[in-house]
């Protein structure tokens, strides 16, 4: 062989090798036929032989579910036909293959069969690829078809290509009807929405469009989005009303919730006991002067800066209140301490809060609110004084009564003893100072009736001199010689006589 055909046929075995292709050929010569393969077709069939295998142990290495059709392929070829056949084999060395065979008879010039020259290329990547495209398309349809938003996709002429069952749910089984035709000619309506001039721009711009719209064709409120590609564009929606009723609701809920944090004297607190972090309401900054440091009214603290600003009397008291409350089964939670104002002035609190827990009854989360109630207990102390007062006024009243009855009896006694010891120089003053004592005793249960009775107090002014008279000795001749007068202005004197008129003789207590 010269230098050109080996060249040649170097060269063509290593595109055999590249391609994975051999070849093949079956002569018929003295009424027998043999079999030649390249070395292409020995590496394809990883046979390691000299000399190709019989035609039994070729077709043995045939997948069952292929042998019959590679059987029928062959007789074909021998027969002067043309074959073009696939077939998955095993290896003679176990390795599953796909081979992609052809054969084409070659015949002298009378007609008669020669051989039949073929090649077999080895595709089981190429097979492998095509199962690999078909499991992922069957996952794509599946997944489509079970995604709960609704998909379709158009193309770049605006005609329906695909849509899934969802989408076609959502139109009343109009969308499949669409297949094949154009979005615009299908639903003339949508040209009046959002989505028309979306649709051209996202094409035009290769950018993704998004929007919501209220759909008439569907009776909802849409979010959709479309992203687009050089085969058109993916289109995802579904309906939203009922996220735009709720989140109205809860747009309102918040509002009441900030009126109502704002109208009541609490501070809202809501402590996450998972992350130890306690959220407050704006009310924190009015009532105790505590602020975020952007200027936000609401507050988002770790536990330590509520626990730092309990007075250090009472936090020990507080926290074991707490502590222990949330290791049991109870719900609610309430203690008075006393709190630090922003301005370092501690204040009297009032602390309530309400427990969450789960279903296993740990204690997540500690809802409640937090109020001054400095001015409560002063008010609460005041009313108290005052009970005591109304207290103290009430018992005056009725010992005031009870020594009034006693003094009614010492006057008594007293002017019956100045009757029986008149003249007596010794005795008689006695007498008379047990009157004026009475007397004294009588004034004064009159002033503790009025406090009793809360009468106004009328003060007067007093002459010391007469007041000091009247404790003199009974036996004082100044005292003596007006034994008989009597006063107009006290009936009760004793020194009263029935000749008496005149309103210039007054007793010592009048003097």
């Amino acid at each position: 062989m010269d230098k050109e055909a080996m060249l040649k046929e170097t060269l063509l075995r290593l595109m055999q090798r590249l391609a994975k292709v051999g070849g093949w050929a079956v002569t018929h010569e003295a009424g027998e036929s043999s079999l030649y393969w390249t070395p292409g077709t020995y590496e394809i069939y990883e046979y390691g032989g000299t000399a190709p295998p019989s035609f039994t142990d070729n077709l043995a290495r045939v997948l069952p579910a292929y042998r019959e059709l590679a059987a029928s392929m062959m007789e074909r070829c021998l027969r002067g036909e043309a074959c073009d056949f696939e077939m998955e084999i095993v290896s003679f060395k176990g390795t599953l293959k796909w081979l992609h065979v052809i054969g084409e008879p070659e015949k002298d010039a009378t007609g008669a069969l020669i051989r039949v020259a073929g090649a077999v290329r080895d595709i089981t990547l190429q097979k492998q690829q095509e199962h690999d495209k078909r499991l992922l398309s069957h996952r794509l349809f599946t997944t489509l078809e079970g995604m709960t938003d609704a998909f379709y996709m158009l193309g770049t002429d605006w005609r329906v290509i695909y849509i899934n069952e969802a989408a076609d749910r959502l139109v009343q089984g109009l969308a499949r009807k669409a297949l094949g035709t154009s979005i615009w000619d299908m639903f003339p309506t949508l040209v009046d929405t959002p989505l028309y001039a979306g649709y051209h721009q996202a094409l035009r711009d290769r950018k993704p469009f998004h929007c919501e719209y209220y759909s008439e064709l569907m009776q909802n409120w849409i979010e959709l989005s479309a992203y687009p590609s050089a085969e058109g564009l993916a289109v995802y929606f579904r309906p939203i009303t009922e996220q735009k009723r709720m989140a109205a609701r809860i747009a309102a809920s918040e509002r009441r919730l900030n009126y109502v944090t704002l109208a009541t004297l609490d501070a809202a607190w809501d402590w996450n006991l998972d992350t130890d972090r306690i959220w407050w309401s704006g009310a924190l900054e009015r009532l105790f002067g505590y602020e975020d440091l952007e200027g936000a009214p609401e507050l988002d603290t770790p536990r330590l800066f509520w626990t730092d600003q309990i007075h250090e009397e009472d936090r020990g008291r507080v926290l074991d209140s707490i502590a222990h409350i949330v290791a049991s089964d109870a719900r609610m939670w309430e203690e008075r301490y006393r709190f630090k104002h922003r301005d370092g002035q501690f204040v009297h609190v009032e602390h309530r809060g309400f427990i969450i827990r789960q279903d296993n009854g740990r204690a997540q989360q500690i809802v409640g609110g937090i109020t001054d109630i400095s001015d409560r207990m002063l008010l609460e102390q005041r009313m108290l004084h005052a009970q005591r007062l109304e207290s103290v006024g009430k018992l005056t009243g009725h010992v005031a009564h009870d020594f009034n009855n006693l003094l009614t009896v010492i006057l008594g006694n007293a002017e019956l003893l100045q009757m029986i010891m008149k003249g007596n120089a010794a005795v008689e003053p006695l007498a008379e100072m047990i009157s004026s004592a009475a007397i004294r005793g009588s004034d004064l249960t009159r002033r503790l009736l009025a406090f009793a009775r809360k009468q106004t107090l009328e003060p007067r002014s007093v002459d010391i001199n007469a007041l000091v008279d009247n404790i003199a000795p009974c036996w004082n001749a100044r005292w003596a010689s007006t034994l008989s007068s009597r006063c107009i202005r006290h009936p009760t004197c004793i020194r009263r006589s029935s000749t008496h008129t005149s309103s210039k003789a007054r007793c010592s207590t009048c003097a």
